[in-house]
């Protein structure tokens, strides 16, 4: 028998793996950390209004950590086109510092007896609520990636929870931001009503935000494990040698 072309038989091939992005590879675990220490972020807010010095530490300390990891996080997942999702992410940042330091600051104005204090933190808040949308866009970027991977149920679980944070905490740190921005005016009439139902709305509100921090625990603890796994299955399938048989 002559012997014709080459048969090629591929034991492995690193395609089915290639979709994972090495930036989420690298990034997932630090995105973790910054959900879990979000619930954290919320924590510290109510413990910090008993004006505890050790509470006001730890405030600093949270609100330092998870800024450095979502920095980290941000630069390794950059996908092209990011560049709304960055300018967002600054925006909420100048709010997050603002809110890091508002405990130390607030000993100072109440010496004073001035509330002029207030407004600043309202507008922290505000800032905060009018960037949500970066949570939809980078979740949209993960689903992406997801989908392309073959993990459709964990990117549908991203997709949804992307539009469910942009929505539910933009409407709820607005609530957090409008009385304190309200509560500047002493002179408020009626008003002082409206702040009082939405003072009452940010609180409770907390449950509602407790729930989808379980749900971001768990969807960026899934996806480490998926990361790590399609990472390990893409350095196998490289590894795999590819046999011509003529």
């Amino acid at each position: 028998m002559s012997a014709g072309a080459p048969i090629v038989i591929e034991y492995a091939s690193s395609e089915s793996g290639a979709a994972i992005d090495p930036g989420l590879v690298s990034a997932a675990t630090p995105m973790l950390w910054t959900a879990i220490l979000s619930g954290g972020c919320v924590a510290v807010c109510f413990g910090s209004f008993g004006q505890v010095p050790m509470m006001s530490v730890l405030h600093l300390f949270i609100y330092a950590a998870i800024l450095i990891i979502a920095t980290i996080a941000g630069k390794r997942f950059f996908v092209p086109g990011a560049g709304l999702r960055t300018a967002l992410d600054l925006v909420a940042c100048m709010g997050l510092i603002g809110i890091m330091f508002a405990p130390l600051l607030a000993p100072v104005f109440q010496e004073q007896n001035e509330n002029r204090g207030i407004m600043p933190l309202g507008v922290c808040f505000l800032l905060m609520a009018i960037t949500t949308t970066r949570h939809l866009l980078l979740y949209r970027s993960i689903a992406g990636v997801l989908q392309l991977a073959d993990r459709r149920g964990l990117a549908r679980s991203f997709l949804v929870m992307g539009w469910v944070k942009m929505i539910y905490e933009g409407l709820w740190l607005m609530c957090c931001a409008l009385p304190l921005m309200m509560y500047q005016d002493r002179s408020m009439g009626r008003e002082e009503d409206v702040a009082v139902f939405l003072a009452f709305g940010a609180l409770f509100g907390c449950f509602g935000f407790g729930l989808i921090w379980i749900w971001m625990i768990i969807s960026h603890t899934m996806l480490v494990a998926t990361v790590k796994r399609q990472g390990r299955a893409i350095v196998t399938a490289v590894a795999q040698p590819v046999m011509a048989v003529s």
